[in-house]
């Protein structure tokens, strides 16, 4: 999942530039849309997780250079504005593209196309389990397993393909080593 800032005070040009991302960028999620410098500066210096972050220039309490004279961005920006002038200054910064309203979606997706191939997903390291079946270790991945189960006080894991493997660990145990994000457990 993108997550995604856009810095924009105009309302309907905003939400336009919303719609767009979702088109051509489906898992982003908006997290904030910010009208004002102030505002800018406030939530960015919050240390909030985000990926991208879509920047007009001219906002209703200044400009956008007023928020990267304070703050130094590390995460890419595209900027979006109506002016061509500031298309040098904007490249000081970690500008991903600079693009002039209005907004067409050939140019905003050949901007995300160059965001995504220069900072492509990463993909977290799968954790491993080392399990002693009889006098012989194995190593598995957790990726590797499909789901995990419990027959007569044994608890297994059921790898995808279809090989199942005792786990000297409670279910308790196991929940608190796997990504709860690719596991339900169905009793208790």
């Amino acid at each position: 999942m993108t997550k995604v800032i856009i810095i924009e005070d105009e309302v309907l040009a905003a939400n336009r530039l919303e719609s767009l991302i979702h088109a051509l960028l489906p898992d982003a999620q908006i997290i904030h849309k910010i009208e004002t410098v102030q505002e800018s500066l406030q939530i960015l210096k919050s240390d909030i997780e985000y990926d991208l972050l879509f920047m007009d220039i001219h906002l209703a309490d200044g400009n956008s250079f007023d928020i990267l004279d304070e703050i130094q961005i590390k995460k890419p920006i595209i900027f979006i504005t109506a002016y061509d002038k500031y298309a040098l200054p904007a490249f000081r910064h970690f500008v991903i593209d600079y693009l002039l309203k209005p907004i067409r979606k050939e140019e905003l997706k050949a901007a995300i196309d160059k965001y995504q191939q220069l900072f492509p997903p990463t993909i977290a390291e799968s954790k491993k389990w080392t399990l002693k079946i009889g006098s012989h270790i194995k190593i598995i991945n957790q990726n590797d397993i499909a789901y995990y189960f419990t027959v007569e006080k044994i608890n297994y894991a059921m790898a995808n393909d279809g090989k199942k493997y005792p786990i000297d660990l409670t279910l308790d145990q196991i929940a608190a080593e796997i990504d709860q994000k690719l596991y339900y457990r169905i009793n208790r």
